[in-house]
């Protein structure tokens, strides 16, 4: 099993590699749900109370959204990106250029995101990287996990 993005079959693909894969969920242990990492870049837009007229500001910036998210324009960036859509038209035409795509839309619906709106995110984030670099250096694993639970909770 590999954790990967969408782009490795492309790019496996691309450089000739006749490897089968296949997409799913992460297991679980029994009697619990699988699931995917998922990653999410947002956008967004601010309201200035300083700005001499919001009304024009908020026109702009709902023109943007419009154009940004037409199907021409946001189908061709999260293709180029290979990213995962998060409108349905992105979605359809995907699939209609490559069938193969649909396997990672099945995954989606399992999708776990970082809770990275979370003030502890950061510090589990950083006390995870330091947990691998103990496992790798052949330190105590569960004394480190130990450590960064008592650290956040």
């Amino acid at each position: 099993m590999l954790l990967t993005t969408s782009q490795l079959p492309t790019y496996v693909a691309d450089k000739g590699g006749e490897i089968n894969m296949v997409t799913a969920v992460i297991p679980a242990n029994e009697g619990k749900t699988g699931s995917s990492i998922g990653v999410m870049d947002r956008m967004m837009a601010f309201r200035d109370d300083e700005a001499p007229n919001q009304a024009r500001r908020n026109e702009a910036i709902g023109k943007f959204m419009t154009f940004f998210y037409a199907p021409e324009n946001y189908v061709g960036w999260v293709s180029m990106e290979n990213f995962l859509p998060a409108v349905t038209s992105a979605v359809e035409a995907q699939i209609e250029a490559d069938p193969s795509f649909g396997a990672w839309l099945d995954v989606l619906g399992s999708c776990q995101f970082y809770p990275a709106a979370k003030a502890e995110w950061a510090t589990v984030r950083q006390g995870v990287t330091l947990v691998e670099q103990n496992a790798l250096n052949g330190g105590d694993v569960k004394e480190t996990l130990d450590a960064l639970q008592r650290e956040v909770t």
